[in-house]
């Protein structure tokens, strides 16, 4: 009777075993609906109306690029940050290091149709016609990171090749960012063998892998975000806060405003010099000492 009692215990113990582990799996598989069997069309497409569907986004990120040739390697990074709230006010701002160990900054921004821009190494403010002009002078001197998240904020608004473009992609292993589950993404953007890493909870991009080649020349990009949705986007953060006065030549270039990279302030002092000279040459100085013809 009693060896009865103890299997009878045991059947029991292990049945609710097996019932806690399926019950426990069916819940998880609730939470986390057939991302096993996503597609990495479907990945994508999730990404895309993330961006397009959310009331508002910022971030801060890096690209850092690694150009490689023959003299060895060299390393540039440029900070960004990004600040949207639908339907139209925008703020995007990206810096680097010059060679005089200064800092460029360039800004785009937008309130509606109101669009402005500002570089510390060009004269003044610009008033681009659109938004999409503004950020499109500003995509190839900032590692692309001024055209990559706006185009999927604001698809209506600024065109161009968009991670929504991306050729041949297929899933490759998935992985962790930090703390961050992440869906890979591998393919082909224009030439460029390109990974996104794509957070499995929010389906916002935490990192872009790509690589170019060159004439004798390499690069490795790897563009990294620190993405929000939906939360709250002070205004101080979509400001257009350039150091210089609205309308009115860069001050850096004159000495002014902080630092300018080494080569304008040459080239300005250059530029004075021969004036200066020219007008020296045609002056009529010798019949200013004479004095008036007798």
């Amino acid at each position: 009777m009693r060896l009865n009692q103890k299997l009878a215990i045991l059947v029991s113990v292990i049945v609710g075993q097996m019932v806690a582990g399926i019950a426990l799996h069916h819940a998880a598989a609730q939470g986390e609906p057939e991302r096993v069997t996503l597609t990495a069309a479907e990945v994508v497409e999730r990404m895309a109306k993330a961006y397009a569907d959310c009331a508002t986004y910022h971030d801060s990120g890096v690209v850092r690029t690694v150009f490689i040739g023959a003299d060895g390697e060299r390393i540039v990074d440029k900070p960004f940050r990004t600040a949207f709230v639908r339907p139209d006010r925008f703020r995007f701002e990206y810096s680097e290091p010059t060679r005089s160990d200064s800092e460029s900054r360039y800004i785009v921004w937008s309130y509606g149709e109101d669009v402005r821009t500002w570089w510390d190494i060009a004269a003044g403010i610009a008033e681009p016609q659109s938004l999409a002009l503004g950020l499109g002078a500003a995509t190839g001197v900032s590692g692309k990171s001024a055209h990559t998240v706006p185009s999927l904020l604001m698809p209506d608004r600024v065109g161009g090749r968009r991670l929504t473009d991306i050729s041949e992609a297929r899933r490759i292993e998935d992985a962790r960012l930090e703390d961050i589950d992440c869906f890979r993404i591998q393919g082909l953007l224009g030439a460029s063998p390109t990974t996104l890493w794509i957070a499995k909870e929010t389906s916002l991009v935490h990192r872009i892998d790509s690589q170019a080649e060159f004439d004798g020349l390499s690069t490795q990009t790897t563009t990294t975000y620190e993405p929000v949705v939906d939360g709250e986007v002070a205004d101080e953060m979509l400001a257009f806060d350039p150091p210089d006065a609205p309308g009115k030549p860069s001050q850096r270039l004159f000495g002014g405003g902080g630092r300018v990279p080494t080569f304008w302030r040459i080239l300005w002092l250059l530029v004075a010099l021969m004036t200066v000279w020219l007008l020296a040459r045609r002056w009529p100085w010798r019949r200013i000492m004479r004095g008036p013809a007798k």
